[in-house]
């Protein structure tokens, strides 16, 4: 940046411009990427078992899969 020194405060002459000295580069670093997040295990209690009554039968729905819909 090109410009005169006011007391300790940099004065511009000429707008704005981009800092080019080597310590206010971004330092290139290999990027690694991190691992994707681990899979939460279920546990609702382990294997659900059947229903005491056993499932919900209609008859429409038997006719509805017989189809082959």
């Amino acid at each position: 940046m090109e410009g005169a020194y006011n007391g300790g405060v940099a004065v511009a002459e000429e707008g704005c411009a981009t800092p080019k000295h080597e310590r206010y580069r971004i330092p290139s670093l290999p990027l690694i990427c991190p691992p994707p997040p681990k899979k939460k295990r279920w546990s609702a209690g382990g294997e659900r078992q059947p229903p005491k009554n056993g499932y919900f039968r209609s008859p429409e729905i038997e006719i509805f899969f017989a189809r082959g819909h």
